[in-house]
């Protein structure tokens, strides 16, 4: 058990941390793809649904 745990400490300082900027700019295009896609499929759904009412109306 305890060679598992040295091997996790050992592959983690070989990890390559990223700076405060870095981090911050990879979070905040995250965040926007995710808000853009959000507004995109509920539109789609709004549109989607639209659609087939006016159908079934028809």
């Amino acid at each position: 058990m305890g060679l598992f745990f040295k091997g996790v400490v050992r592959e983690g300082k070989k990890v390559r941390w990223p700076n405060k900027k870095s981090m911050y700019e990879n979070t905040s295009t995250v965040l926007v793809f995710c808000v853009f896609f959000g507004l995109f499929f509920s539109a789609s759904y709004v549109i989607a649904q639209s659609i087939l009412k006016a159908i079934e109306y028809m």
